[in-house]
């Protein structure tokens, strides 16, 4: 069970790899190509599962000539809505679908109604090398990250005073003093003094 990001995703030239390292977080190399799928207790053959992946990823590629047509950008369950209208999926291609339709979630951090149709067309850059599952969450390297910075919750903001040695701010309950402060919806980050 996935509960929030569980991978590093590549290892050449990527920076999360290197905090992992340095924060000792505990990782597993894995390939998602090395699985099985199970339909009605039966497992589904290699073949057939790849094969369904390419077929899959070929509807996918339509996409881009869809989009030209529509003229508009369309989330990607728009898109996959329109494709499978135009196609015959057996019962199984229909399973397998849903199956790699989760695969593009994850991909997207985000569900199919509200992923881009576009971005997922657009160019990006992909760190190459092996996937890594990542033990015991990213805790590790955030902790690490912070160092002595502390997070304050729950504390309303009343006012916040810049002066060229601090900033003092002012919450309902409490008064802070720090070198620097970043504050955003969920609370505000400080070096106490």
């Amino acid at each position: 069970i996935d509960l929030g990001a569980a991978w590093i995703h590549g290892n050449n030239q990527n920076p999360l790899i290197d905090l992992a390292e340095k924060f000792s977080v505990n990782t597993k190399v894995t390939d998602f190509e090395d699985s099985f799928v199970l339909d009605n207790s039966k497992s589904i053959s290699k073949l057939k599962l790849y094969s369904a992946y390419k077929k899959f990823e070929s509807y996918l590629n339509e996409g881009e000539q869809i989009l030209e047509e529509a003229n508009r950008n369309l989330s990607l369950r728009e898109l996959l809505d329109i494709i499978y209208k135009k196609k015959d999926l057996s019962a199984l291609e229909k399973k397998l679908f849903r199956l790699f339709e989760r695969g593009l979630e994850s991909e997207n951090a985000a569900e199919l109604d509200k992923a881009s149709a576009i971005g997922y067309f657009s160019e990006s850059e992909t760190i190459s090398g092996p996937d890594f599952l990542v033990y015991d969450g990213y805790d590790k390297i955030l902790k690490g990250l912070l160092g002595n910075i502390k997070i304050h919750f729950k504390e309303v903001v009343k006012k916040i005073q810049y002066d060229k040695n601090a900033v003092n701010i002012y919450t309902e309950n409490n008064s802070f003093q720090s070198e620097l402060a970043v504050e955003d919806m969920n609370g505000f980050y400080s070096n106490d003094i």
